[in-house]
């Protein structure tokens, strides 16, 4: 598979914001910097008690980790704890009283669609202990789909102020049968064949989260924000015209 010019152009654009962005690198002054990512990993690891070196070398003898973060985040979890009970409908007038009656079963049946209470629980959680959470939101024909992106596979500015600040990449894992089906809406799937030895870590340059797959994985990344017409027209004069695009 030979890609086109335009192509050429949206991978290396890609190529180039993760290798920029993977880590999260971040410099927030001249002498001092933060690896986003290496901050997630130490939260959790410091979370599930974990050591870098389980035994002490002077006495041979196992550590025992005292598990503060765990403490602090159950803590935290507990009193921030957010219900769909709480989640309430009230009419502004007593014209509406009628309407918000219908409306809050009808709210109420939609947030059991999609397991709201579950998702609250899971990213109530997941903020305590990374310090930030990704949840993605779209439509699937008539249907509201909700799912919570672990944060090592955010690849994004990590300079921005916020989210609609910058370019938005998502890695996720397809296996190979995955792809294929979700494939049939996209071009140029053809020539992709999956590796049985995947990467879990949440980046292509991490090595701690590979395993072994009997059935062939896809590193699929899905980004969202500006790119350059060109990659939809072709035309060498929409080069430095960017318009909000969506490439796999």
């Amino acid at each position: 598979y030979q890609p086109s010019d335009k192509e050429n152009v949206a991978i290396a654009l890609i190529k180039n914001e993760v290798t920029n962005w993977e880590q999260g690198d971040v410099n927030i002054t001249d002498t001092v910097s933060f690896r986003m990512k290496q901050i997630v990993k130490n939260a959790r690891k410091n979370y599930f008690s974990v050591f870098d070196e389980p035994t002490d070398p002077t006495t041979e003898r196992r550590k025992i980790f005292v598990p503060i973060t765990e403490w602090i985040v159950e803590s935290i979890v507990k009193n921030i704890d957010i219900d769909t009970a709480d989640i309430r409908v009230k009419a502004k007038n007593p014209s509406a009283y009628g309407v918000a009656s219908v409306f809050r079963y009808v709210l109420k049946h939609f947030m059991d669609k999609i397991r709201f209470g579950r998702i609250i629980n899971s990213v109530l959680r997941l903020t305590a202990i990374d310090g930030t959470c990704f949840v993605k939101t779209w439509r699937d024909g008539k249907d509201l789909k909700v799912r919570i992106i672990d944060t090592l596979n955010i690849i994004a500015d990590p300079s921005a102020n916020s989210l609609e600040e910058t370019p938005i990449i998502e890695r996720h894992i397809m296996s190979l049968p995955e792809f294929l089906e979700a494939g049939k809406k996209w071009s140029n799937t053809e020539a992709v064949t999956g590796t049985k030895d995947i990467n879990r870590g949440g980046g292509s340059l991490d090595n701690w989260g590979n395993i072994q797959s009997e059935i062939p994985m896809v590193s699929v990344y899905e980004r969202y924000g500006w790119m350059p017409k060109f990659i939809l027209t072709g035309n060498e004069k929409d080069d430095n015209t960017y318009v909000q695009q969506m490439h796999v």
